[in-house]
């Protein structure tokens, strides 16, 4: 198990609050409230289509895209994001609603997995593969990997800049959890491709992440897939054991905004 350089970690979260603290100084930025039961509750989302959903219930882990290269469940590229920063080997979520758009099923997980994983995971405040594919730096002269490397957070802390984040830059702390784009930019310079994925907060837990555990929330799947044999196994043990169903109708497959709207609609109550 590799363990993470928590001192570069650490390094980095204090840099980035100093920074976020001056540009809100700069713009005079007024702080949203209520923002510190968000940061600290939110749940970590991971969603997948739904023919991979059934091979997720069939062998009950997440896995990071070099095991999955390694059992043969996909191509791992020599340019691939994950490969281009060092990521191969983490399974991803994300502090928040679902966001993959090509997906139609997703688990939630409590912020439990982040303790367990404080020594050997990382965060950052924003999506890894935007970052390397889509957004603009700065400072485009800096490698890719290196502005990776300066803005890797310690999993144990990151939600300290969440809160930070959700405090300045957005109008209310909903907007997050909405999907909303922050209203401000920040200090992280970044611009371009997606708003909402330049703040999303992206946690990286090393090599698995079992479904049948205490840190699991909630499974969301459509009706119509609740009687496929794998998927009904996983749905009847969360019902035994007292971990959140979520079913909705689904008009298509991968049907993300049915998805979406049911995951925004549970996130609310949790955090109520």
């Amino acid at each position: 198990m590799k363990v993470m350089d928590r001192q570069r970690l650490e390094e980095n979260l204090n840099r980035l609050q100093q920074d976020l603290v001056a540009y809100a100084q700069t713009h005079n930025l007024l702080a949203s409230a209520e923002c510190r039961k968000m940061a600290d509750s939110i749940l970590l989302a991971h969603s997948t289509s739904d023919l991979k959903f059934e091979t997720l219930c069939r062998t009950g882990r997440l896995k990071s895209p070099a095991k999955l290269h390694d059992e043969g469940y996909k191509t791992l590229e020599p340019d691939a994001v994950e490969r281009v920063l060092g990521t191969s080997e983490f399974v991803f979520l994300y502090a928040g609603a679902f966001s993959f758009p090509s997906s139609g099923c997703g688990l939630l997980f409590s912020s439990t997995l982040e303790i367990a994983h404080s020594a050997d995971g990382a965060a950052t405040p924003f999506d890894s593969g935007g970052l390397v594919n889509h957004f603009t730096r700065a400072d485009m002269s800096e490698p890719v990997a290196a502005f990776f490397s300066r803005h890797e957070l310690p999993l144990s802390e990151h939600r300290h800049f969440l809160h930070d984040c959700l405090h300045l830059l957005f109008s209310a702390p909903q907007d997050y959890l909405e999907g909303r784009p922050a209203t401000h930019a920040g200090s992280l310079g970044l611009s371009g491709g997606d708003a909402v994925r330049r703040h999303t907060h992206e946690v990286r837990i090393p090599h698995e992440v079992p479904i049948r555990s205490q840190h699991l929330q909630a499974v969301f799947v459509p009706y119509r897939l609740t009687m496929q044999p794998e998927i009904e196994k996983l749905l009847t043990w969360c019902l035994a054991e007292g971990y959140d169903v979520v079913s909705y109708g689904a008009d298509r497959e991968n049907d993300f905004t049915k998805l979406k709207t049911a995951c925004i609609q549970y996130l609310r109550r949790h955090l109520s």
